[in-house]
């Protein structure tokens, strides 16, 4: 009977450590990299996915402008910048990228390249 126990109690914590993909998640680097666009946005670099973190964006010219992540879910990213007003969102089910700065929205091409230890 007591053997038993131990089985359930194994199969249940089995299933548990397996049901949780970063459970023992150290860091998570994700990068997208975009092609040639008429905004200059040449990759943007996300550490942690979670409200209030830093985004960095890269600019073609070399300049980097910090966002910061205002809603995270498991559909999309969204972030904003202050000064110039930028707004960013990514889906990630389909790794569009649409943005939108002075009125304007537009949509960007980008890879994903993502890192985790």
């Amino acid at each position: 009977m007591k053997i038993k126990k131990v089985k359930y109690i194994f199969v249940f914590f089995l299933f548990f450590i397996l049901g949780c993909d970063e459970i023992f998640l150290r860091f998570k680097y994700v990068n997208y990299e975009c092609k040639k666009n008429k905004f200059g946005i040449k990759k943007i670099s996300i550490i942690q996915e979670k409200d209030g973190n830093p985004v960095q964006v890269l600019m073609e010219e070399g300049s980097v402008y910090n966002f910061s992540i205002k809603k995270s879910s498991t559909e999309e990213i969204a972030f904003q910048h202050e000064n110039p007003d930028v707004k960013i969102s990514i889906n990630k089910d389909t790794g569009k990228i649409s943005a939108s700065f002075n009125k304007n929205i537009f949509t960007l091409e980008c890879a994903k390249d993502s890192f985790q230890m």
